[in-house]
């Protein structure tokens, strides 16, 4: 992992917390709409998370996480072991 800050929502990292969440969110058979009424937002939030619009700041990430019903370690360590694989070419 590159110990360069960032801060583009469509950075390395944050392109692959957006897909652990979509996929977790699918897992869960969540719409977005549903995802976010548990969240207490509205649908369009979750849409520009998902999009890579709006990135999530690291207590709504932590609730976000919550709801899905993972914990913040495993997708932690989903994105590290992810960003380490050698790139399949």
């Amino acid at each position: 992992m590159s110990t360069k800050l960032d801060l583009s929502t469509y950075s390395d990292t944050s392109n692959a917390l957006r897909k652990i969440l979509i996929k977790q969110r699918h897992e869960l058979d969540y719409s977005q709409r549903h995802l976010a009424k548990k969240l207490n937002v509205s649908q369009s939030v979750i849409s520009k998370i998902e999009t890579g619009a709006r990135r999530l700041d690291v207590l709504e990430f932590m609730t976000y996480a919550h709801v899905l019903g993972v914990t913040v370690d495993s997708v932690m360590d989903t994105i590290q072991n992810a960003l380490e694989a050698p790139s399949e070419q």
